[in-house]
């Protein structure tokens, strides 16, 4: 996703809406990790890799190492900080403006659109460093980490730890699905929410004046 809203901005200027579209997508996967972070299965929780203090399953790579919960927590505030300077921002030279573009001032846009670029740039060297990261560890290292995150599967060799059930209830994974939509189509029906509002409320106005 980073990689395609990256070439959105360099190609042609008919890519340039579909830089909005990915950002959401991108924005809806942040949710929901957010959410899977405290209603996902074990390894996945937070506090599995971010706040746990017993580190004796990382001998045997099972969930993230210390250094992989810094480089997720890493990429979560930036891809946090990336979609709010996103959605509010403006750029004069493509026309293009954030979904909440409409709620900022001219100083809050060109603020925002400063910070986004400069923290997309950031964000593209950090994914090539996390990459690059991924690989020793699976070709010098020969952790497999790539199929272990893409399969959800690894396989140990140590019988001193007891792995925990990982079962995942439907309804969590339902409800934090729903909500991360739920929000990203809410940002993206924003203006025309907030025209619709505007609307009924200079109707109500209207109404009262000619009653009186």
């Amino acid at each position: 996703m980073v990689a395609l809203a990256y070439l959105s901005t360099i190609l042609s200027s008919y890519w340039l809406e579909w830089h909005l579209i990915i950002g959401l997508i991108i924005l809806s996967l942040f949710v929901f990790r957010m959410i899977w972070g405290f209603l996902g299965s074990y390894y996945a929780q937070f506090s599995q890799f971010l706040f746990r203090k017993n580190r004796d399953n990382d001998l045997d790579g099972l969930g993230h190492s210390y250094h992989g919960g810094i480089s997720v927590f890493v990429m979560l505030v930036h891809i946090l900080l990336l979609s709010i300077t996103g959605v509010f921002s403006y750029s004069e030279e493509t026309e293009l403006a954030g979904q909440l573009y409409f709620l900022a001032s001219g100083e809050l846009a060109d603020f925002m659109s400063y910070w986004h670029a400069l923290l997309f740039d950031s964000l593209v060297v950090f994914v090539l460093f996390h990459l690059v990261a991924i690989f020793y560890y699976d070709i010098f290292l020969r952790k497999n980490l790539v199929g272990t995150m893409i399969f959800g599967y690894k396989n140990i060799h140590s019988n001193l730890i007891k792995v925990p059930k990982l079962k995942v209830k439907k309804i969590n994974l339902a409800l934090s699905l729903a909500f991360s939509f739920a929000m990203i189509a809410f940002i993206y029906n924003a203006e025309a929410i907030s025209n619709l509002c505007n609307k009924e409320k200079t109707n109500s106005i209207n109404v009262k004046q000619q009653n009186w």
